[in-house]
């Protein structure tokens, strides 16, 4: 009964629930507990199961939390770390809005043009022993009846000539798309610094989480070289552990934090605000507006990335799809004009 899980969408309903409860001044579990009494259907059996974690089997709210997918595994470790449950809330809230919104673009950008190409090939595939055997029939008719061979005067498009060939092209397309995905994948985990490097609006996505954790754990009363420690032992993407392991050093040293960024890969606007901050020793005390202004420009990068390359993107989409199907009207129009002329 435990594993019971609830949506996305009803995920961040009970968060912004929880958060306007806590504002009057309640604590977390009793606010999961009056949630659960004034909430319906699955969302309230989950909550009820939340309740029966906390106050009968002594879990601690966030870890009930995340075990029916209310939170994930790093707002845990944000919601434990935090002096007020209300302002991680918020965190969360916020992050929630701003997370993924680089993948979300190149989704919108790039599905529509790659898919394309699926449904070309898969046309191309299916016609393509119609067309053979049209063809195939034509020549033989006329070769003989008039003792003549065509076979250089009905030439069909590349990927009219072999069934073969085009589910080569297809299962060989399908392999390289999944291989690109899941080696993004395996760098964003274990190498993130190489994905921040290439593309900068994935860094502008993973940041605010980074500088979220080190600020919480900075209001709760540990010293950056305690903060950076906690970190690298508790951070959930495992490629995050080097940065926190070279803060940590930097941190113990007296050095400049804001080079680590530098060297990690983030945006070059942010490690100048934070080289700023560092030098006019205003590090900490500027970090809510640091977190505030990265939400904020990549919000607008990727707002300004789909407006400048959306219609670009749909119009190679439906290149591609015209493309392939001219090529069955315009083989089509030529066996019908040799046939025609050989009557």
């Amino acid at each position: 009964m435990l594993e019971a899980k609830i949506n996305k969408n009803q995920s961040l309903s009970i968060l912004y629930s929880l958060r306007s409860i806590l504002k009057m001044g309640d604590s977390l579990p009793n606010a999961i507990k009056l949630l659960s009494q004034v909430e319906k259907g699955a969302v309230k059996q989950v909550l009820s199961k939340v309740v029966y974690l906390i106050f009968d089997a002594n879990v601690y709210p966030e870890d009930a939390l995340e075990r029916f997918g209310i939170i994930s595994k790093t707002e845990v470790f944000i919601l434990r770390n935090s002096l007020d449950a209300k302002d991680a809330f918020s965190n969360i809230i916020q992050m929630r809005e701003v997370s993924n919104r680089f993948e979300k673009s190149m989704m919108t950008l790039l599905g529509f043009p790659v898919i394309a190409v699926v449904i070309g090939l898969l046309i191309a595939y299916f016609a393509q022993p119609t067309f053979s055997s049209m063809v195939n029939t034509l020549v033989k008719q006329v070769s003989v009846t008039k003792g003549v061979d065509i076979s250089d005067d009905v030439q069909l498009m590349w990927y009219l000539k072999d069934q073969n060939f085009d589910f080569i092209l297809i299962v060989g397309y399908i392999i390289l798309v999944i291989s690109l995905i899941s080696l993004y994948l395996y760098l964003l985990e274990y190498k993130p610094s190489s994905i921040y490097k290439v593309f900068k609006l994935k860094a502008y996505d993973d940041v605010p989480y980074l500088l979220m954790m080190m600020n919480n754990l900075h209001k709760a009363g540990f010293d950056p070289k305690r903060i950076f420690d906690i970190l690298a032992k508790t951070s959930i993407k495992k490629g995050w552990v080097s940065l926190f392991t070279l803060l940590e050093k930097e941190a113990t040293q007296g050095g400049k934090l804001y080079t680590i960024f530098e060297r990690y890969g983030f945006p070059q606007d942010i490690v100048l605000i934070l080289k700023s901050s560092e030098i006019g020793k205003s590090y900490w005390d500027s970090m809510d507006s640091l977190i505030e202004y990265v939400n904020e420009t990549n919000k607008q990068k990727n707002e300004m990335l789909k407006k400048v390359f959306g219609n670009v993107a749909t119009v190679i989409g439906f290149s591609i799809v015209i493309y392939f199907t001219v090529g069955l009207f315009m083989a089509m129009f030529s066996l019908q004009s040799v046939s025609t002329a050989l009557m």
